[in-house]
């Protein structure tokens, strides 16, 4: 029998293309076998999925279906976002966010201005632990970056702000949500808006306990800076053993009053993290607080700046006036390769769309969604990947408008396995098993043998790209399994996948 054997090559454009050439080899056992297990699955028979797995070593193709049809990718696009801000800034990249006055202060501390909060796209002003540990709990205080911040405000000399707090995330263009995402995306935290400024990930924690006897209100609580919202709710405690009930949520957008319909059991509890509407102006609001728990008097309000796409010039409304400003604060943020391992390991989305931001800002282009994108295209072009293998409209993954090939998914994590940054990347992806998405998937792999790979998941829709590490000398395989189009439950389509991965452990 004879076996097809495929190679990337340099394309006239400077991309790459797959092409196919014939060689001696044994019978397709492996094709036979996922041919028949897809044949068998309802996932496959009514559903639209493709496959491509390769030797990292030779470039041999070991099975592929469908490898170069187009596929919404779900989360897969953080193998994207990801690599981007890997390769572009590298994994010591810092990012600094300042408390500073537009003048000095007087004698006694009083600043006779505002006191601007400006952001610089650092995702980790949160409870998480630095550096990441994906077996940690967040458990620091969520609003430590602003005690910080206000601690060194106190210690620089400020006692008085006569001005307002203003939230500046005019590092960014305002565009809270890409092209392509749901409208119930937005209201919860995996939907939190875009923005320079970020806190405590754009999100709170609404927390519903049952009362003590059934009838009975539940207690509600809100989780950081409660002050800033109202709630009304209209909620019930049921019996312990009552059915299951859903509850219901809802903020219109601009309001900061809080919704809330249905039944929590006696004794339990319930808790939704709500994306915010106006993380800058959250922040300054936060910020506040925390100044006046430090006991430096506020007189003005909490006010959010931003930039707004249709500013000119495409410079952020916050220059610095050098000679003039006063720097009161300042937080680095941690080595940017912790940020992406939370993209990676927790599946993020608020910070993959941040890091995409960031490296547009870094590179010098306009920090829009279209500077971002357009960075992000050059990046893959000088990975190989085919212009039309690819259209991706965000960094996270939510937006339905995504399109792309397991063919260029293979490409990309061919050539970061190539590149300076192959075990930096590699330690971004969850490990089966183990840890972040996939820590109950592989749990249990022949000696040696891991799979290091990203996850995706939207309605319909279900991925998987990454790696299958094997003893030596055995080479990687790099594999991307994608499912469009399946109407059934998320369990069984990730099962499908997983019996095509362990198929090629197996071989």
């Amino acid at each position: 029998m004879r076996r097809v054997v495929w190679y990337w090559i340099a394309a006239a454009a400077g991309g790459a293309a797959l092409v196919a050439q014939e060689s001696v080899a044994s019978a397709p056992a492996l094709k036979e076998k996922i041919e028949l297990l897809a044949a068998a699955s309802p996932v496959a028979t009514r559903g639209h999925w493709g496959a491509l797995f390769m030797d990292a070593g030779t470039g041999e193709v070991l099975y592929s279906r469908n490898e170069n049809s187009l596929f919404v990718p779900a989360s897969n696009t953080k193998l994207y976002s990801t690599a981007l801000a890997l390769a572009r800034l590298g994994p010591e990249y810092r990012q600094v966010t300042r408390l500073v006055a537009a003048r000095g202060l007087t004698s006694a501390g009083v600043l006779r201005d505002d006191l601007r909060l400006i952001g610089s796209g650092d995702a980790t002003m949160s409870a998480r632990e630095f550096p990441y540990d994906p077996q940690a709990e967040a458990n620091q205080p969520p609003l430590r970056a602003l005690n910080d911040l206000a601690e060194q405000a106190w210690q620089n000399g400020l006692r008085r702000v006569e001005g307002n707090i203003v939230g500046d995330d005019t590092r960014y263009v305002w565009e809270p949500f890409p092209e392509g995402w749901a409208q119930d995306d937005t209201k919860l935290g995996y939907g939190a808006p875009v923005s320079a400024l970020m806190l405590h990930d754009n999100t709170v924690t609404v927390r519903m306990e049952g009362a003590a006897e059934a009838g009975q209100p539940p207690r509600v609580s809100i989780s950081p800076t409660p002050a800033y919202w109202t709630v009304a709710a209209r909620l019930r405690t049921v019996a312990a053993n009552a059915p299951a009930q859903r509850v219901r949520l809802e903020r219109e957008p601009g309001s900061r009053q809080i919704e809330l319909w249905g039944a929590v059991r006696v004794g339990a509890a319930r808790e939704l993290s709500l994306a915010l509407d106006d993380p800058a102006h959250y922040a300054a609001f936060a910020l506040k607080e925390a100044l006046e728990r430090r006991g430096i008097a506020v007189l003005g309000e909490a006010a959010a700046r931003h930039r707004h796409p249709l500013m000119s010039g495409g410079a952020p409304a916050s220059r610095p006036v050098p000679g003039v400003e006063v720097e009161l604060a300042r937080r680095a943020s941690p080595p940017l390769i912790e940020t992406l391992r939370v993209i990676g390991k927790e599946s993020q989305n608020l910070h993959a769309e941040t890091v995409l931001m960031e490296v547009a800002h870094a590179r010098g282009r306009e920090a829009s969604r279209a500077g971002a994108i357009e960075e992000l295209r050059a990046f893959l072009t000088e990975a190989g990947v085919e212009p039309d293998d690819t259209n991706l409209e965000d960094g996270s993954g939510l937006s339905r408008l995504n399109l792309v090939t397991p063919a260029a998914t293979v490409r990309l994590l061919r050539f970061m396995d190539a590149s300076p940054q192959r075990d930096g990347f590699r330690s971004l992806l969850p490990i089966g098993g183990v840890d972040g998405s996939l820590d109950r998937r592989f749990p249990r792999l022949a000696s040696g043998v891991r799979v290091l790979a990203k996850t995706g998941t939207l309605s319909h829709t279900a991925a998987l790209g990454g790696y299958i590490e094997r003893p030596a000398p055995a080479t990687p395989v790099i594999f991307c399994v994608m499912v469009n189009n399946s109407n059934l439950p998320p369990a069984a389509v990730r099962a499908f996948i997983d019996k095509i991965v362990t198929t090629v452990i197996q071989e």
